[in-house]
């Protein structure tokens, strides 16, 4: 099975572009079988873990990714930085709820439906999407 999701080639966003690449076995590493598993999950990667206990060859964007396992079974990536702010160090954390608030600028993001939108206006931009693809039993994030 195969297939992508996620975003338009030409996408602007205030958040950098950054080398992403993330590619996990889902199925045999435990870690992320949960998340395979569990529709309505969430997978956060800072880049504080690009340098301790990751494979050389990830790369988690300009303020790391977050994953979501939508409630209808597809995948998303985000960048964690909050674009409002566009700070390497000014990250959203998601929650069990599928939002995900900057306790800085007061935005909260709405990433249940893979869209990450800000729902309180404060924000005029949507979290910085990138492409994800599920390949047997990789999902693989990149930029584009």
């Amino acid at each position: 099975m195969s297939f992508m999701t996620s975003c338009k080639d030409n996408y602007v966003s205030s958040i950098p572009d950054t080398s992403v690449y993330l590619n996990l076995n889902i199925i045999t590493d435990s870690e992320y079988f949960t998340f395979y598993n569990a529709p309505g999950s969430i997978l956060t990667f800072s880049t504080d873990d690009a340098v301790a206990t990751r494979p050389i060859t990830w790369r988690f964007g300009y303020g790391g990714l977050l994953l979501v396992h939508t409630i209808a079974g597809e995948f998303h990536a985000f960048d964690l930085a909050c674009p409002k702010e566009a700070k390497r160090t000014v990250v959203v954390e998601a929650d069990d709820a599928m939002f995900a608030p900057c306790h800085t600028c007061g935005e909260v993001y709405d990433i249940s439906a893979g869209i990450g939108n800000p729902t309180r206006g404060i924000a005029t931009e949507n979290l910085r999407r990138y492409h994800t693809r599920l390949t047997g039993n990789y999902l693989t994030v990149t930029r584009n």
